[in-house]
């Protein structure tokens, strides 16, 4: 082969190696574009999240969740997804001056029929809540695996959490694991915070037995008092085509080399 031709494939297969390197996302669902990509109106999106969210990232609302219940796995308390202006959250003194409208991601039951068979829409608080009637409420993120997620790459901003002057919101974070070294999935214990001035920001890469590894999910589930979910930054795993095809741009450029020394000793 010509060599121009070897290095126009070498450079093809870099180039498509490149378009395959997952992007680092970060998505802010407290504000309208160009900072973030709330609508700017509030809506009920059902059990799960589409539109704007990036394929990779699949969001799921549990609600009325048992004590016993790990968010991940159960299948019969699904929740409708709430994305908006989530109120006060807790009579208005979680909202600082730093998240005036408390717009993010929330948790209502799911629509059904009332006693006369009529249909019902979503109710209840529009935070995820760990008190009041619908009780115990999770967002879960489940990730395209493979790729799967640097699980040290995930930063989650929480809203409306306080500490102080009414419930004590405590938040539960769930893991559910794929590493890289084992074909088995490995959950880790639950991880418990709670946190003052009206926002926080879950920096997963400072959390024991997180990083080093790549997951497909994971939990945020409300025990106590109700927040939202304001936004997530997140670096998927490449695709495995992605190291294949830079082998074969390593393999092309070593061909190159090699051509060109045999060359020059003739």
């Amino acid at each position: 082969m010509h060599l121009s031709k070897v290095k126009l494939l070498v450079v093809c297969a870099l180039t498509i190696c490149g378009g395959l390197q997952a992007a680092v996302y970060n998505l802010d669902f407290s504000q309208t574009s160009p900072n973030g990509i709330w609508n700017g109106s509030d809506h009920n999106w059902g059990s799960s999240l589409g539109g704007p969210v990036p394929s990779i990232l699949t969001i799921t609302a549990k609600t009325g969740l048992d004590p016993t219940d790990d968010p991940l796995f159960v299948t019969d308390k699904a929740g409708t997804i709430f994305w908006g202006n989530l109120g006060n959250l807790d009579a208005g003194i979680d909202c600082k001056n730093d998240v005036p409208a408390c717009v993010g991601l929330g948790v209502q039951t799911a629509p059904g029929v009332d006693k006369n068979g009529n249909p019902t829409q979503p109710s209840g608080s529009k935070g995820i809540s760990g008190d009041g009637g619908d009780a115990d409420e999770a967002l879960v993120f489940t990730f395209s695996n493979p790729p799967g997620v640097d699980s040290g790459s995930v930063m989650l901003t929480l809203i409306g959490l306080n500490d102080t002057g009414m419930n004590n919101d405590v938040v539960s974070l769930y893991f559910e694991f794929t590493p890289i070294e084992s074909p088995s999935d490995t959950i880790i214990t639950p991880y418990q915070f709670s946190a003052s001035q009206g926002m926080a920001t879950v920096n997963f890469a400072t959390l024991a037995g997180v990083p080093g590894h790549t997951f497909g999910s994971f939990a945020v589930r409300a025990t106590e008092g109700h927040f939202g979910v304001g936004g997530i930054a997140f670096d998927p795993v490449p695709e495995p085509g992605f190291y294949g095809l830079l082998a074969a741009g390593i393999a092309g450029l070593y061909l190159v080399r090699r051509r060109r020394f045999r060359k020059n000793v003739a």
